[in-house]
């Protein structure tokens, strides 16, 4: 996949990544419900009291047993003559009280006998009663503060319609927190009417009275408290209303800033990532384009520019092979495929009599490394081999030794690298990376455990969405390969491109067809290089086409790949990388807005 691919894959995870965290999903099953609005009328006694008539319209879509109610209750306060009708729909209610709530449940009946629950109906819920010691009275007045909405609702709420009844405007001021969920609000007389915007569930809307003292005749369901209040009670208000404005405009700020992050990469990328223009215009390339080793091959022109898989270690074992350092042993009359119970286990037998100087380096420590699982006479049984990668012991030992062989192949692979590729776009793309998920997690983490300051509805709705597209996009690009980022020099994207071409070759049966390899010492060269880059199956198959059964059974490449070496080896280096990394997993222990009287929420059953 070359590079414009890879992007344009990116952008369309990202897009649909972003859309899908922007949708929001319906009830399972064939039932739902919604409440378009809500009615809530607060009386203010002049004996300290509020009564309270909240009417809830709910619609509901398939069939339904009744609806929750649960009221929090601060200390001291208490909810008493309570009532619940219905319209709609037949009722009947059951409370409890824990002392710290009052929790109401409702059953709802669409017939006489109160027997079968209600199906696809309108049905109005009417929870009236009265709620004493919510109003603090101080020496200079009285405060109230309580929720009109509360935040324990498990649905998105239309529109709430308040009505706030004094027998006296006189004296009184009122503030109703957050402003921005207020479509309007005006005094109609003695009484206070406000309509909402929409209330998503989790959010809350409160309101904050200061009355006159002289309003209460005998105020004995008031709290008394001692000393003045209202400065106080005006102060935190207007600190409220300070931190609205301030933290409103720096939420949306670091919106602005987050988007601006989520975007860094592309400009980054049109600076730095941008390929040069070369002189070389080859469709194919049917010979190794330079003499590089297979792990060389595999760290430069696979994946990461530098970094190796397990297809290196795969190549360079294969290559020992292929020139007689490991040899082979009862392959002949074994496959994968067969069912002979009797044949002898495939194996693979250590030359140390030869001479290693012709070796590469990877290719003597891979040798050293795989003759560690071999017994006293240098014979590693690849059915014995298979089970030892399954268990902790012999799998970490593997892992070990394979992540130093890794690390030495990486370090020679960018030894000089800069004469072939420039990786400061990547560089600078994965600092804005790690930077965007701290930055949108920490935010998220904030917003979703409520530990944001002034949690205004449309701000942190925004900074949300915000939040997870930055932190989406900081992982997109921190995963991305670092060629993405980076470029190549004119040197190194001429070898890359015909590296690139190589391997289509390799991986096109017409094109090997067309230009085969002249001889099978050729092609047993072509299925170590296409083992690094991945894509030695094809090559496989096009040996079985292309060469004769005879000629191929002198291959002992061929033979390795086509009688079970490569299936019992090369799925034990995967099963034993798994098994350490399993084992390893296994091992590893493990006063402004709100807090007024009121609120809680509720749903349907």
């Amino acid at each position: 996949m070359n590079k414009k691919s890879i992007i344009l894959l990116s952008l369309l995870i990202f897009i649909s990544l972003a859309v899908f965290t922007s949708v929001n999903f319906a009830e399972d099953g064939d039932r739902s419900y919604s409440v378009p609005f809500a009615n809530v009328h607060l009386y203010i006694q002049e004996n300290g009291s509020l009564h309270v008539v909240e009417t809830l319209h709910y619609s509901f879509s398939g069939t339904y047993h009744g609806v929750k109610r649960y009221i929090p209750l601060k200390t001291g306060e208490k909810i008493e003559n309570l009532k619940v009708t219905s319209k709609g729909a037949y009722s009947t209610f059951q409370t409890s009280n824990d002392g710290q709530q009052e929790n109401i449940i409702v059953y709802l009946y669409s017939n006489p006998e109160k027997t079968d629950p209600i199906t696809s109906q309108n049905v109005d819920i009417t929870y009236e009663y009265d709620f004493l010691n919510v109003i603090n009275l101080y020496n200079d007045g009285a405060t109230l503060q309580y929720t009109l909405w509360g935040s324990g609702w498990d649905f998105d709420l239309g529109k709430l319609n308040t009505y706030i009844h004094l027998n006296n405007k006189t004296g009184v001021k009122y503030w109703l927190n957050p402003s921005n969920l207020i479509l309007n609000d005006k005094w109609e007389g003695n009484t206070i009417s406000a309509t909402s915007n929409q209330i998503n569930s989790g959010d809350l809307l409160e309101v904050r009275m200061v009355i006159p003292k002289t309003y209460f005749n005998d105020p004995i369901y008031a709290f008394i408290k001692e000393g003045n209040g209202l400065t106080n009670f005006e102060n935190i208000q207007k600190q409220y209303e300070w931190g609205i404005n301030f933290f409103g405009m720096f939420y949306n700020i670091l919106s602005i800033i987050f988007i601006l992050i989520a975007i860094v990469p592309i400009f980054i990328y049109f600076k730095y990532g941008r390929e040069p223009k070369i002189l070389y215009n080859g469709i194919y390339e049917h010979e190794p384009p330079t003499d590089d080793s297979p792990g060389i091959v595999n760290a430069l022109y696979k994946g990461n520019v530098g970094s190796v898989d397990m297809n290196a270690f795969k190549a360079t074992i294969l290559n020992l092979v292929n020139k007689k350092y490991i040899k082979m042993e009862n392959f002949d009359d074994y496959s994968i495929d067969s069912k002979d119970e009797d044949a002898n286990n495939p194996a693979m037998i250590f030359d140390d009599k030869l001479n290693k100087s012709d070796l590469e380096d990877s290719e003597e420590r891979a040798y050293d490394i795989l003759k560690l699982f071999a017994d006293n006479q240098n014979r590693l049984d690849l059915n014995q081999f298979e089970s030892d990668m399954k268990k902790e012991f012999h799998a970490k030992k593997f892992r070990d030794y394979f992540n130093a062989w890794s690390s030495d192949i990486e370090y020679e692979a960018n030894t000089g690298i800069e004469r072939f590729f420039i990786s400061k776009g990547y560089n600078l793309a994965r600092i804005v990376g790690f930077l965007g998920i701290i930055l949108s997690g920490l935010t998220l983490f904030l917003i979703l455990f409520a530990l944001i300051p002034f949690n205004m509805v449309e701000s942190i709705n925004n900074l949300f969405y915000t939040s997870i597209i930055l932190l989406l996009s900081s992982i997109i690009t921190i995963l991305l390969p670092n060629h993405i980022f980076g470029h190549w020099t004119i040197e190194g994207r001429e070898r890359e491109e015909k590296w690139k071409n190589f391997k289509k070759y390799l991986n096109d049966f017409s094109l090997i067809k067309e230009h085969p390899p002249s001889s099978i010492a050729i092609w047993d060269k072509y299925l170590v290089y296409a083992t690094a880059l991945g894509v030695a199956k094809s090559v496989q198959k096009s040996m079985e086409k292309l060469i004769p059964k005879e000629t191929l059974d002198s291959s002992d490449s061929y033979i390795f790949y086509n009688y079970g070496g490569t299936y019992l080896l090369f799925s034990s280096f995967d099963s034993g990388i798994s098994t350490a990394n399993s084992a390893d997993s296994a091992n590893v222990g493990g006063g402004g807005f709100g807090g007024g009287s009121g609120g809680g929420g509720g749903g349907a059953f």
